[in-house]
C-alpha cells in the first residue's frame, strides 16, 4: 500500500471577526481518498464549533464524543442533529483536526473523526461523527454559535492521496 501524502488544497485566514467560513469546489473522486481540515482558532468567547456539508442543514448528523483530562472523563451521544460537532473554541488558542473519510464515495455515509484541544483547557475532546448522506462532499461550512471567530483564525484543508 502506498504511503499517504497530504496535498495542500486551500488555506483561509480570518481577517475580521466572522461567524462562519465556507470551503467550496472541493476536488472530486479521482483526486484524493480523504480530506483533513486543520484549524487554529480563537473566538470572542466560549462557543460550540460545528461543520455542515453541501449546505445540508437537516437532522442528518450524529456524534459520539469523549472528553478526558487528568481527573475525569465525560462522554455523550447526539443522534439526529443538524451539524457535525468539532468541539469548542474560546478566547484561548485552540487546535482542531478533522478527518473526513472517503469524502467522495457515493455508496456510503461519511465518517468524520475530530480531535480538539484548547490551550487553557486540561483535556482533549475526541469526536466520532456521521453524516447520513451518500453524496460526495463538495463544500462545507464551519461555524460557531453565540460568538465570532477572531481575526487570525486559520483553516487549512488537505487532500490525502493513498
Amino acid at each position: 500500500m502506498p504511503t499517504a501524502t497530504y496535498i495542500p488544497l486551500a488555506t483561509v485566514t480570518v481577517g475580521t471577526s466572522v461567524t462562519s467560513v465556507t470551503f467550496s469546489n472541493i476536488p472530486g473522486i479521482a483526486s484524493y481518498r480523504d480530506l483533513v481540515l486543520v484549524s487554529d482558532t480563537v473566538a470572542s468567547g466560549n462557543a460550540g464549533y460545528y461543520i455542515q456539508f453541501n449546505g445540508d442543514t437537516g437532522n442528518n448528523y450524529s456524534y459520539l464524543y469523549a472528553l478526558g483530562d487528568s481527573s475525569s472523563v465525560l462522554s455523550d451521544v447526539q443522534p439526529n442533529i443538524d451539524s457535525v460537532r468539532m468541539g469548542n473554541t474560546s478566547t484561548a488558542r485552540g487546535t482542531h483536526r478533522l478527518n473526513i473519510m472517503d469524502y467522495s464515495a457515493t455508496d456510503k455515509h461519511k465518517t468524520i473523526l475530530v480531535r480538539s484541544d484548547i490551550s487553557n483547557a486540561t483535556g482533549t475532546w475526541m469526536f466520532t461523527n456521521r453524516w447520513a448522506s451518500t453524496a460526495a462532499v463538495t463544500s462545507f461550512r464551519i461555524f460557531i454559535l453565540s460568538n465570532t471567530l477572531s481575526s487570525g483564525t486559520t483553516f487549512s484543508l488537505y487532500g490525502i492521496k493513498g
